[in-house]
């Protein structure tokens, strides 16, 4: 039998088509259930790779890219017109304590639907985070998680992430999103 090989390496263009088909596939199981059409695709893809210290990873597995994780740095007005007041005066407040801190937004982890429960987003955050690391800068990464996504809670937990506080409802009523931290030294 054959070796697994498994590899994280930054994002590159030619993986972008099958980046938003994992993206697509994912949103389609557990726990959303959502058709996303290829022009939200696009507009989301836009949304995010457009951001101030865009950064992408992907998972191959095999040779074949079967998982993406990416993040960016977002400003306390930028948080506010993106997420409300809400989070925006949370960061702000923590900030005060450590105002050398640079707030990385997580906007998405997204695993294939036949490779997730292997890790794949566990690994791409930890990746992401080593990477961060190696900057010899301080962080506070946010992230929003909805609250029925079980796996990506323990993944966050994992990491040492805690809730903020801050709440917004979900687009499936009744369910919330929660908005998590860690502070990364």
């Amino acid at each position: 039998m054959a070796n697994k090989r498994t590899v994280i390496r930054l994002l590159q263009p030619a993986d972008v088509p099958r980046v938003l088909a994992i993206y697509q596939d994912a949103f389609a199981g557990f726990p959303w259930y959502e058709t996303l059409s290829d022009t939200e695709l696009q507009a989301r893809w836009k949304h995010d790779s457009e951001k101030a210290g865009f950064t992408a990873y992907v998972v191959e597995k095999d040779g074949l890219v079967v998982a993406s994780g990416w993040h960016d740095a977002i400003s306390i007005d930028q948080l506010r017109q993106e997420r409300g007041n809400e989070l925006a005066d949370w960061v702000e407040q923590k900030l005060t304590t450590d105002p050398d801190r640079q707030v990385i937004w997580e906007r998405e982890l997204v695993v294939a639907q036949q490779y997730q429960r292997q890790r794949m987003a566990t690994r791409l955050r930890g990746h992401s985070e080593s990477n961060l690391k190696l900057s010899g800068n301080k962080f506070l990464i946010l992230a929003r998680i909805r609250e029925d996504n079980i796996a990506s809670i323990r993944s966050a937990r994992r990491f040492g992430f805690s809730k903020t506080g801050v709440r917004q409802a979900a687009s499936t009523k009744p369910l919330k999103h929660d908005y998590w931290y860690r502070e990364l030294n």
